[in-house]
């Protein structure tokens, strides 16, 4: 309630037509409190501010912080991310594996997240974690060059995660072992969310509609009899979140990776613009083979892959399909249509890369920001105390 007064406060004060965007550093989901923080479902708040933990220890791209993403979807908040200092920045400190911190920063983008630029990033305690600029620039500046790739792009999903957020209060883990899971089959999904008294949604108001699936995340015994009756109706379109055959036998298997590349090698993200039907579709393609042991630190790349997309997922059949590289490169991949799919080769992956499919036949086109992404601390003269905390706001030697 203090949230959602300082919010009126603020715009009061502002006078007629001061809308600013407020935000808080408040997380979704708080790995070392029980349960959930509920400040991201505060009418008024436009974004929110993360430290999200990567596990970067696991040596691979990870799969815990598309629940966060997913959320995005649900409240309409934008998300602001970085990774957690004493888990992610702490490992890079000592291991400094740029392409698993690239996998983060594409991993984001593709949820429809903003990662915030890894420049000098704290790592607990006295520690920190430089940027090399030349590691991520290509990301950055792709992104930034392709505005129409991201801009107001949601989910695309018939298959919708129960979240039960009594069973997530209370500390259950089973939402995170059905999102990674359906994560690493390539099934996209979203997030219906089981409220409680803490947050005031429910199952059956409209947000299991158009959902070919309802999947199970093991949490149901926490739900209030009444919804917990709405899921029992809905007995044809339920499957349990490990049973992916199930899944697949009531909504047929949507994206299919071949020739030498599968689901364990890609993971594919489709995004839509819900509000413009003449908007491209989007699938974003993130390279989650890592090579990372040892010294290695590097993506393995794949090169002419297939990959099949189900006509039901966005509703219907591109006229045209472009794939866009980090290098800069746009290539016209040639279609071929079933009559339940349309299948296409991608030339070449490395860590990150974009499908824009249209129905119009009119491809997005790259802008040119007008400028060079440059380091802000590239000239700057630390010389007097190297690799200190720097203080930008204030007088004094070293400043």
């Amino acid at each position: 309630q203090y949230v959602r007064d300082l919010i009126d406060y603020v715009r009061s004060e502002g006078g007629p037509g001061y809308d600013p965007g407020i935000g808080t550093s408040s997380p979704i989901w708080e790995e070392y409190w029980p349960g959930t923080r509920t400040l991201f479902d505060v009418p008024g708040l436009s974004h929110l501010v993360i430290e999200l933990n990567h596990d970067a220890s696991n040596g691979a791209a990870p799969t815990n912080p598309v629940l966060v993403y997913r959320m995005s979807d649900v409240t309409g908040q934008q998300m602001f991310v970085t990774g957690e200092p004493h888990t992610d920045w702490a490992y890079m400190v000592a291991q400094d594996k740029a392409s698993l911190m690239r996998s983060w920063i594409a991993l984001a983008y593709a949820n429809g997240a903003n990662f915030m630029v890894p420049i000098y990033q704290w790592a607990g305690g006295s520690s920190f974690y430089y940027s090399n600029p030349a590691e991520i620039v290509d990301l950055y500046s792709f992104i930034e060059e392709h505005p129409f790739l991201y801009d107001s792009m949601k989910t695309v999903s018939q298959v919708a995660v129960v979240y039960v957020n009594t069973a997530v209060r209370n500390n259950s883990q089973n939402i995170h072992l059905a999102v990674n899971q359906l994560q690493a089959e390539n099934i996209p999904f979203h997030l219906a969310v089981a409220g409680d008294d803490w947050w005031d949604r429910r199952l059956d108001d409209g947000q299991l509609d158009g959902a070919s699936v309802i999947v199970l995340s093991g949490d149901e015994g926490a739900l209030d009899s009444a919804q917990d009756a709405y899921l029992d109706a809905q007995a044809s379109r339920l499957a349990p979140w490990s049973d992916t055959a199930g899944i697949e036998t009531i909504q047929p298997r949507q994206i299919t990776l071949g020739n030498g590349v599968g689901n364990g090698d890609i993971r594919v993200f489709p995004r839509s613009n819900p509000d413009n039907p003449a908007a491209p579709w989007i699938l974003h393609l993130v390279n989650t083979s890592l090579v990372l042991g040892g010294t290695n630190d590097s993506v393995t790349t794949h090169e002419n892959f297939s990959l099949a997309v189900r006509k039901d997922l966005f509703g219907g059949a591109p006229v045209t399909a472009i794939y866009h590289d980090l290098d800069g490169s746009d290539t016209a991949l040639a279609i071929t249509h079933t009559e339940e799919d349309y299948h296409f080769t991608v030339p070449r992956l490395d860590s990150y890369g974009v499908v824009e499919l249209t129905t119009t036949g009119v491809p997005g086109t790259a802008t040119d920001p007008g400028e060079t992404l440059v380091h802000p601390f590239e000239g700057f003269d630390d010389s007097a105390a190297p690799g200190t905390f720097v203080t930008l706001d204030g007088g004094g030697a070293g400043n």
